[in-house]
């Protein structure tokens, strides 16, 4: 079996790498551990998909070494991802990572060859599993070494999750710091909440010109001239919190 895990490190603007740990079927035979450092920007699916693509380059160097099998060998790969194991078995969201599913079909043709059944096996992470704590200690490792960084092609689907990430990051901090739309503001001073809107057209219109500020209520008229006060028959000025609230 060969443990598999993926790692991104922020600190050098998401360079990715992955590692894959071999456990031999003979109880003589030494663990082979090796880690790969593959893109200046990565996102953390694409580093755990080149895990698995590293385990089978290491599978097929493995059975290399022993004696032409007579019968069929079975090999799990395992890694603790349920999202790139679909992506490896049902080939979803397969253009982000086509160059990386490519050499994984050519390994699962070689290993095929060589009489080896490959089955990619979910395990959960960080739940104390020794081998699956190594590789993913191996896989962190290896993004620490600036000199294991190289120059390399980013795929669409690293620079639209990387751009995304980043995007989400600063949002919070122009939202504070915006001089427009200090009333939305005053509401949701929060950021990143999906709102849930009423079925209603008329309803749901109504309720957003709330958030805008920008309603039929008498302070919003008065401000733009439909009303010469911005009192209502009680005396009061009607806002959106006296609105909400009463």
């Amino acid at each position: 079996m060969i443990f598999t895990d993926g790692s991104v490190n922020d600190e050098y603007s998401g360079v990715g790498s992955c590692a894959a740990l071999v456990i031999p079927s003979e109880s003589h035979e030494s663990e082979i551990k090796q880690s790969e450092v593959f893109s200046v920007l990565a996102d953390s699916t694409e580093a755990e998909v080149c895990g698995i693509a590293l385990a089978l380059d290491l599978a097929i160097q493995y059975f290399s070494t022993r004696q032409e099998l007579d019968y069929r060998e079975s090999l799990f790969v395992l890694s603790d991802c349920k999202a790139v194991i679909d992506i490896v078995i049902n080939r979803s969201h397969i253009d982000g990572h086509v160059h990386v599913l490519d050499r994984i079909r050519s390994h699962l043709r070689t290993l095929r060859d060589m009489m080896v059944d490959v089955t990619l096996v979910w395990i959960p992470g960080h739940c104390d599993i020794h081998y699956n704590d190594i590789v993913d200690h191996c896989a962190k490792s290896a993004t620490l070494d600036p000199d294991n960084i190289p120059s390399t092609f980013v795929t669409i689907d690293a620079c639209e999750k990387l751009i995304s990430k980043q995007s989400r990051a600063l949002w919070p901090t122009r939202w504070q710091r915006a001089n427009t739309g200090k009333a939305t503001f005053d509401i949701m001073p929060r950021v990143g909440h999906k709102l849930s809107f009423p079925r209603d057209r008329c309803s749901a219109i109504s309720y957003i010109r709330l958030l805008l500020d920008d309603a039929l209520l008498n302070v919003h008229q008065h401000r733009a001239g439909l009303k010469q006060s911005r009192s209502c028959e009680c005396g009061l000025g009607i806002d959106i919190t006296y609105f909400i609230t009463y």
